[in-house]
């Protein structure tokens, strides 16, 4: 009976779209809208967007354009309009007479859509359904449905999705007549038009909401890891009489004592810093410094209606070398030659010379990063960048030669703001390329700023970056660059404190500005000029136990700050990635010549002792400073 139904439907479906076409385009409806459209505002008249149908099958949903394009959606202040001022005045008119979706009838007449049936969502959306939520793909999306009649807007998004899944289950021709003149009197009755409970994937309207929430109550917010800079993340939070929760597996991490509430939970763990949010009831989640986390906090952010200055789609294009790279050669961002790859073929190759970096597609970290001078050392680095990457693809490119740099940068309003350019100094291990060193400033030319602060408007240009930190990796020669990664976060670490001495800008302030809904300001007039250096300390293996001539050297004056980053007790590695740093200590200075004089004096006096008593620091690492830093 229900397949019977079902070919009815899709019949009632091709007849019915394919008269109101018809009619439209005589009356003639189809053809004076997108004059209008085109007429009152630059760009396309048709909007067309990937959605997801039956089956989980991907198509190009059809809808008459509503809203100003991008290029055209900038303040005279700089500042992006929000999404209801993007709204133009014949959008309006159409959104709150439905007649935008009049397009749709051809996805309908093409067999991608159905008059009635779920709305079609987005592919990023779809990928957090639960097997149950799944069943709306048991039938074509609908230009109308059951949630439309029953409160559109109105609804809740689990809500909508509830009424979506009641439909598939009690499918009938009656029910479709049902819905078909309920329609009517929704569309004219204009109700749920508005986003009077805003979709819970569009954090800037949650942002607003949960500001004028806070003024009413004490904020919760859920922080995800607990290192040096969400230390600093949960003071500023506090100092704010926001409520902190902290997540973290490692129950001995440093912000633990700050948080008011700790729960020892994976900072990848979706479904339970999902729950963990519910039970606590937090009004925001959120992090800094960390961008495979800052995607865990935007997923969830969007499933749960939360804010978030950033979307979960972008968080995972930034993290995405792949997408990246694409970017980056759409918009003539400078990037080294590279093939992308699931399975090895040297083939594809040929073009590319030796010596080769080999890293996954999906990790922002050192980690599975190898550089490589033949085709065995290919392979082993390829298989093992294949195994930990989540989509089981690695990039290989070529080596650039040069001095490896890294550029602090804040968008406001889609102008990116260059904070400052710092020297990343690395050692070989094995073919890991491992950070040792950070010093500020790269001692460059204003041509190659000019080049670098180009290179970050046009990365932040073709990634649609409005309001967020980046953080961009390159190599330079001198005369060029060639662009390696970039991220929408600041430097780990204690990166964040050095941003702030030597522009003046408080990266950890301005994102929880930017999560309740404020825009910082970058002022580049309290620029300071200042040498500072972060030495990371790395071990000998063995078992880490306590730090010696660190407190002595502070009290001096040699170092300004310094951090222990292992605990009694745990195991110190041979150094491959930043999680085998056993401490971090920086210097500051007016002078190059006195901060270098303050490196050979802490090089000679730090020591990580480990439990057999011993010095386990590589002073070999430390001691070479002077050769990289010339005047």
């Amino acid at each position: 009976m229900r397949g019977i139904q079902l070919f009815i439907k899709r019949a009632f479906d091709i007849i019915v779209s394919l008269t109101l076409i018809l009619l439209l385009i005589a009356i003639p409806v189809l053809i004076i809208i997108p004059i209008l459209i085109r007429l009152t505002s630059k760009g396309p008249a048709v909007f067309k967007q990937e959605r997801v149908g039956k089956g989980g099958k991907v198509f190009k949903i059809y809808k008459f354009r509503t809203m100003l394009i991008p290029e055209c959606s900038v303040n005279p202040d700089g500042s992006m309009k929000t999404p209801k001022e993007r709204i133009t005045g014949v959008g309006r008119f159409l959104r709150k007479t439905s007649l935008d979706e009049l397009m749709q009838l051809f996805n309908v007449l093409f067999g991608h859509m159905s008059l009635i049936g779920p709305r079609p969502t987005l592919p990023y959306q779809v990928e957090r359904y639960d097997d149950r939520q799944k069943h709306r793909h048991d039938m074509r999306p609908g230009v109308t449905g059951w949630a439309q009649v029953n409160g559109r807007n109105d609804l809740t998004w689990e809500q909508k999705i509830e009424f979506d899944l009641e439909y598939v289950k009690k499918f009938s021709i009656f029910m479709d007549i049902k819905i078909l003149f309920k329609t009517v009197g929704v569309v004219f009755g204009r109700k749920g038009i508005e986003f009077n409970n805003p979709d819970k994937f569009s954090s800037t309207a949650v942002a607003e909401a949960k500001t004028e929430e806070s003024e009413k109550k004490p904020m919760k917010a859920l922080v995800l890891c607990g290192g040096i800079p969400q230390i600093a993340l949960i003071k500023e939070l506090k100092s704010r009489g926001i409520t902190t929760v902290l997540a973290d597996m490692n129950e001995k991490v440093g912000a633990r004592e700050y948080a008011d509430i700790f729960y020892p939970v994976s900072t990848f763990d979706i479904p339970a810093l999902t729950e963990v949010a519910k039970k606590e009831k937090v009004d925001f989640l959120i992090t800094v410094c960390a961008d495979q986390v800052l995607e865990v906090v935007a997923r969830i952010s969007e499933d749960l209606g939360l804010p978030c200055y950033i979307d979960h789609e972008t968080a995972v294009n930034v993290s995405n070398k792949a997408y990246m790279k694409r970017i980056f050669n759409e918009n003539d961002v400078p990037t080294s030659k590279h093939v992308i790859m699931a399975e090895l073929d040297e083939a594809k190759l040929t073009e590319l010379e030796y010596p080769l970096m080999v890293k996954p597609v999906d990790c922002y970290s050192s980690r599975g990063v190898r550089k490589v001078f033949n085709s065995e050392e290919l392979r082993e680095a390829f298989d093992y960048a294949v195994k930990i990457s989540r989509t089981a693809t690695a990039v290989v490119e070529e080596f650039v030669e040069g001095e490896e740099l890294t550029v602090d940068v804040y968008v406001e309003g889609g102008e990116a703001h260059v904070l400052g350019i710092s020297v990343s100094d690395k050692f070989p291990n094995n073919g890991k390329m491992v950070i040792n060193r950070t010093r500020h400033p790269a001692l460059i030319t204003d041509e190659l700023k000019a080049m670098i602060a180009d290179t970050a408007q046009r990365i932040a240009k073709g990634f649609n970056l409005t309001d967020t930190p980046m953080l961009i990796q390159l190599i330079s020669d001198g005369k060029r660059i060639s662009v390696l990664e970039f991220c929408a976060r600041t430097g780990g670490g204690i990166k964040f404190r050095l941003i702030k001495k030597f522009s003046g800008f408080d990266v950890v302030k301005a994102v929880v500005d930017l999560t309740l809904g404020e825009k910082p300001h970058v002022d580049t007039s309290e620029h300071r000029d200042v040498f500072i250096v972060n030495e990371f300390i790395y071990c000998e293996p063995g078992v880490f136990d306590h730090l010696e001539g660190f407190e002595e050297l502070f009290a001096d004056g040699v170092i300004t700050e310094y951090y222990q980053l292992k605990q009694p007790g745990m195991e110190l590695k041979s150094p491959s990635s930043s999680g085998d740093r056993a401490a971090v200590f920086t210097l500051e200075s007016d002078s190059l010549e006195d901060i270098k004089k303050k490196h050979a004096e802490a090089s000679a006096r730090v020591k990580v002792i480990g439990a057999d008593g011993t010095d386990l620091a590589r002073h070999d690492l430390i001691e070479e400073f002077n050769k990289y830093w010339k005047n």
